[in-house]
Formats: structure tokens, C-alpha cells, sequence
């Protein structure tokens, strides 16, 4: 049955709330991930020898028309 399964995809591309039914995704924090790397290689670049703490980059979920509610488990 369709109410038994979830579709999510990745990326929110263009055309993943148009489509019929809307489709679930992750969004990928692209620009964000291209600083955050650019910015621990500059300081890399700079301190080789400090470490480096990792910083965490949060995708986002956009819950749409093919993902339903969350079960209890089974």
C-alpha cells in the first residue's frame, strides 16, 4: 500500500515540490560545507601542526507529500 512505505530523496533539487506527490528530502548545506573545508585548509595551511576541532554542518529535512507519519515502530 503507498501509506506503507517513505520516499526521501537527497539534494532538494529543483522540481522536488512540483513533483506529484511532493517528494521528501534532505538538503545538502553545499556552500556551507565549501567554507567550512576552505577555512580548515587555510588554517592548515597556516598551523600544521594545530589541530583542528570538527564543526558539524546540519542538513535540513523537507518533510513533503511522500513521507508519512513516523510509526511506533514494529
Amino acid at each position: 500500500m503507498p501509506d506503507d512505505i517513505t520516499v526521501t530523496g537527497i539534494g532538494d533539487f529543483k522540481g522536488s515540490r512540483e513533483f506529484e506527490p511532493a517528494l521528501t528530502t534532505v538538503r545538502i548545506p553545499a556552500r556551507q560545507i565549501g567554507a567550512k573545508a576552505a577555512d580548515v585548509i587555510a588554517h592548515k595551511i597556516i598551523t600544521p601542526d594545530d589541530s583542528i576541532e570538527g564543526q558539524l554542518v546540519v542538513p535540513d529535512l523537507m518533510v513533503r507529500n511522500t513521507s508519512g507519519p513516523p510509526s511506533s515502530g514494529a
